[in-house]
């Protein structure tokens, strides 16, 4: 690995009792080895489990220490508290160039991720209006969604909000998902293309 120039990185750690994959980590233990690397284009998701205190970085921390690496170009994105003794940390290169983002929650703060056509949520917290209206912003090719969370909706008669346009979506799977979002993606106020 010596002579790698380019490396594409898409990981998925769980983690028991521990923190999130950060930028120390992952220069000690992998880009260390790649002293010719000039591109680097990644996406890590840590899902830690834990049933004891620890202090987890924020999306500040992980973001700076990143850039203080020398990778400016990044965005992270973490869980805001543990939810039933689990959280999620999301560190990524921009542009983004994978065509899914999984694993994501509703502390997902927005963006743009032009190439995305797969977005899954595995979450404990409802799910709102406000945001999926984030999500058709940032996802505006977005060929299939699909919800994982039994939370009823918290608001789900202030839908006075705009319209949300998902034009490109052809699969929603909302299985293993609370009724409300049934409703909700049924209602005039979410427009469902199907292709």
């Amino acid at each position: 690995m010596l002579n790698l120039e380019e490396l594409t990185l898409y990981l998925s750690v769980l983690r028991n009792n521990s923190t999130y994959v950060d930028d120390n980590e992952l220069y000690d233990d992998v880009l260390k080895y790649m002293p010719r690397l000039n591109k680097f284009t990644f996406n890590i998701h840590t899902y830690v489990s834990c049933y004891r205190s620890i202090d987890l970085p924020s999306n500040i921390d992980i973001r700076n220490s990143f850039i203080r690496r020398g990778c400016p170009s990044i965005d992270a994105w973490t869980d805001e508290k543990f939810i039933l003794s689990r959280n999620n940390c999301h560190v990524y290169s921009l542009p983004y160039e994978f065509d899914d983002f999984l694993f994501m929650t509703n502390c997902f703060q927005g963006g743009r991720f032009d190439k995305v056509r797969k977005v899954s949520f595995y979450d404990d917290y409802s799910l709102e209006h406000q945001f999926f209206t984030i999500i058709s912003e940032a996802f505006p090719f977005l060929h299939c969604l699909i919800i994982h969370n039994s939370s009823p909706l918290t608001n789900n008669q202030n839908h006075t909000s705009k319209s949300i346009s998902l034009n490109h979506l052809a699969v929603l799977d909302i299985l293993d998902a609370h009724i409300d979002y049934v409703v909700q993606f049924l209602s005039d106020k979410i427009l469902v293309y199907f292709v």
